[in-house]
């Protein structure tokens, strides 16, 4: 059974939505300008944090969140990996690689890495 659809003129509870109350930091920025209301220059850039330190992190907590680390960091993983496996290329490195320990990670596995990709 289709719901009805609203006549003209009847409430509804949308009524008194504006475009202002849905997204309240689009109000500065005119139908087709770009840009947004307020100025981004007066913003700091995000420090980048060192390669070392994540691997810190990694080593030292219990699960790693892949997509949250910046691909640089994926990709020295990978190299060390590649290093103590014996391997040229991380394309040849298979999922029993990632499945043992690694003692540059303080014998932690990279299945979850294995599994992210």
């Amino acid at each position: 059974m289709e719901k009805p659809v609203v006549a003209a003129g009847e409430k509804t509870n949308l009524d008194g939505f504006t475009h202002a109350h849905a997204f309240p930091f689009s109000t500065g920025v005119a139908q087709g300008e770009k840009g947004p209301a307020v100025s981004l220059g007066n913003l700091r850039p995000v420090p980048s944090i060192e390669t070392r330190k994540y691997l810190a992190y990694i080593r030292n907590h219990p699960v790693a969140s892949w997509g949250n680390i910046p691909r640089a960091v994926k990709r020295e993983v990978l190299f060390r990996a590649c290093l103590e496996r014996g391997r040229a290329h991380p394309l040849l490195l298979t999922f029993e690689d990632f499945a043992r320990p690694f003692r540059f990670l303080n014998d932690k596995t990279l299945t979850g890495f294995y599994n992210y990709y």
